[in-house]
C-alpha cells in the first residue's frame, strides 16, 4: 500500500491538489467493546511517514454508536443512508478544521 500512496502522493504535488485519505472502519471495530486499533495504528504511521493529511472515522462512530445504539451498516463493511451522512458530517467538519478544503 505504500507504493500506491506514494504515488498519489506524488501526483497530488505534480497537479496541485489537496490530497485527504480518509479511514473507513468496519461495522465490528465500530460496535464492539474491545477496542482493536491495530489497523488504524498502522495507516497513521504510513499516513505521518508520507506527509498525507489524513482522518480516521472510528473514533467518531464508536462515541455515536454507544450514545444511541444505532446501526449505521447494511453489514460489515457498508454504510446505511443515515450512516453515510453521519460519515459526510465527520469528514466535513475534519476538512473544515484541518483546513483541508
Amino acid at each position: 500500500m505504500e507504493e500506491v500512496f506514494r504515488l498519489m502522493k506524488d501526483l497530488s504535488t505534480e497537479h496541485k491538489f489537496k490530497l485527504v485519505v480518509v479511514l473507513f472502519p468496519v461495522r465490528y471495530q465500530v460496535e464492539t467493546q474491545k477496542e482493536e486499533h491495530w489497523p488504524q495504528q498502522q495507516f497513521s504511521l504510513l499516513m505521518n511517514k508520507l506527509d498525507i493529511s489524513h482522518f480516521d472515522l472510528l473514533p467518531s462512530l464508536r462515541e455515536q454508536f454507544h450514545k444511541d445504539n444505532i446501526n449505521r451498516y447494511y453489514d460489515q463493511a457498508h454504510p446505511t443512508a443515515s450512516g453515510s451522512a453521519f460519515m459526510g458530517t465527520q469528514i466535513g467538519k475534519f476538512l473544515v478544521e484541518s483546513n483541508n478544503l
